[in-house]
């Protein structure tokens, strides 16, 4: 078997890829095409695929064109939008041949955009090591000295919105890299808008005028959140539940 397959076994393909980093996908999923990273010394599957690169930063920038809109909407040519797209719709299979085909960029903006994943991943990092459920936990936050334990609450919580604002603005700042690197820029991200959907900080900030509406959604849970989100939008990528 390793004669012919140069490998130990027949069955099973690319061992010589194990235990590498890069990133991970599932094949197969009702939501979202959804890539994350893959450690050092784990295994890929049919199931799992395995993506790999030459180099940490080309991987970094793979997983910010991954998760811009640009990227959904190739993938929406490759695969199509016949199916559902509510929580619980028919799933998708993102085969391995499709996302070779991707027009990966290889400018020098690919650089641009995976210092800014590196950015996101810091953040998130800095937040799961005070999470105890999180396997980076390190430590709860601390209390300031000299800060009574209602401030620290204070100072925490305020923390973690201005965290969870800025990843929404290197969000932006990644979709308009992609944007710009295939054509969509100026008024033809308005094409992105229709077939995809506005990026989140596209929308007005403000005072919650239906607050009768406000408080239904508040009340659901994930899936029918998405539920009632795929009403009024066009993108499967509104049921990716991370």
């Amino acid at each position: 078997v390793g004669a012919r397959y140069r490998q130990w076994s027949r069955h099973i393909q690319n061992t010589n890829w194990y235990f590498r980093p890069g990133l991970t996908y599932p094949e197969r999923t009702t939501s979202d095409f959804s890539p994350r990273v893959l450690p050092k010394g784990r295994i890929f599957s049919v199931t799992g695929q395995g993506i790999f690169f030459t180099s940490e930063s080309a991987a970094l920038g793979f997983l910010g064109f991954a998760y811009s809109r640009t990227c959904k909407l190739l993938l929406e040519l490759f695969i199509g939008s016949g199916d559902a797209v509510h929580s619980g719709s028919a799933a998708r299979h993102y085969k391995c041949g499709v996302v070779n085909k991707l027009p990966y960029p290889q400018s020098s903006r690919c650089a641009a955009i995976g210092s800014k994943v590196g950015d996101a991943v810091r953040i998130r990092q800095r937040r799961l090591s005070c999470d105890v459920t999180a396997a980076l936990f390190v430590s709860p936050p601390l209390v300031i000295s000299g800060m009574s334990l209602a401030l620290a609450f204070d100072h925490e919580v305020r923390g973690q919105e201005d965290d969870s604002l800025r990843l929404l603005d290197i969000s932006r700042e990644i979709d308009l890299i992609v944007a710009e690197e295939y054509g969509f820029g100026g008024e033809r991200r308005d094409l992105l808008d229709q077939h995809v959907v506005k990026h989140p900080t596209a929308y007005k900030r403000g005072q919650v005028v239906d607050r009768e509406s406000f408080g239904r959604a508040f009340s659901l849970d994930v899936d029918g959140l998405v539920d009632l989100a795929t009403t009024t939008a066009k993108s499967r990528h509104l049921t990716k539940k991370s």
